[in-house]
């Protein structure tokens, strides 16, 4: 089966971010481990723990098709507020009056010694070309924009303005390596993991090893679209994702044994206007 542009989680079409963005986001995201199923920090043996707040600022430039000659800058911080906690904000602003924006906070614990962690993303900005998967293109009259058999090349151009919020709780629950410590501490030595600081990798068994998490996951998003061809497009969705998370991999970061595991279900309740289908 081949991948195509199907709606997003809020089930909406996609703005297509420019790839140098999209790299900087994530070397920027990978310093405070966005893909770690629960909080935790990571030291250096022989060095303070937890590691002193540090912070990043790289500006960048880029040109591509939709937003032409760019230039943005990013930011990342780690350790303030809370040893655990990480955040992450770009900003870019192009030559064909695109301006868009993405602060991401993670890990946040609400309360001390509490199991539950709060994270923040949103994405939004005002653009000046999007491809938006969508029917209506006069060169593709028999079939269905976004569909498994479409073509990827069946989109209408737009301009206009994207809002994408998510707003995940997460919940450690208290077994296998997440019982004893609820914000995991992993030393370094050499740029390796010290072997007795791994948190699963072993076997898989979620009372054993490995640290579990529940999460709930509100979402909301709403694009505004005026379409090339004519007319306008206005799409909303909102509704919420719940999932069950078993990280059981020795180090997240960068895993030698182990396993990812997770569960998830999302219902959309944005209503029952063209584009905003209700969904499971």
């Amino acid at each position: 089966m081949k991948k195509t542009a199907k709606p997003n989680a809020a089930g909406l079409t996609g703005c297509h971010l420019p790839a140098l963005l999209l790299l900087a986001i994530a070397v920027l995201l990978g310093s405070f481990k966005p893909a770690a199923a629960t909080a935790s920090l990571h030291c250096v043996e022989s060095r303070p723990c937890p590691s002193p707040p540090v912070s990043i600022w790289a500006p960048y430039p880029f040109y591509n098709d939709n937003v032409e000659y760019a230039v943005g800058v990013a930011c990342t911080a780690m350790g303030v507020i809370q040893p655990q906690f990480g955040f992450i904000a770009n900003v870019f602003v192009s030559s064909n009056d695109t301006f868009a924006g993405f602060p991401l906070a993670r890990d946040y614990q609400l309360g001390t010694g509490s199991r539950f962690f709060a994270d923040f993303s949103l994405l939004g900005g005002e653009f000046g070309r999007v491809q938006t998967f969508q029917n209506g293109n006069p060169n593709f009259p028999d079939e269905t924009a976004s569909s498994n058999e479409s073509s990827e090349e069946n989109y209408l151009v737009a301009e206009g303005t994207d809002l994408f919020v998510r707003l995940p709780i997460r919940y450690l629950l208290p077994i296998g390596a997440g019982r004893d410590e609820i914000i995991h501490t992993y030393r370094i030595q050499g740029g390796l993991l010290v072997p007795d600081t791994s948190t699963g990798g072993v076997r898989w068994n979620p009372l054993a090893g490995g640290r579990t998490v529940l999460e709930l996951m509100p979402f909301y998003r709403s694009q505004d679209l005026e379409l090339d061809i004519g007319g306008e497009s206005t799409l909303t969705a909102s509704g919420v994702t719940l999932r069950i998370d078993y990280d059981n991999t020795d180090w997240w970061n960068s895993p030698s044994s182990g396993s990812r595991t997770h569960f998830a279900v999302t219902r959309d309740w944005s209503g029952d206007e063209h584009g905003d289908t209700k969904w499971s």
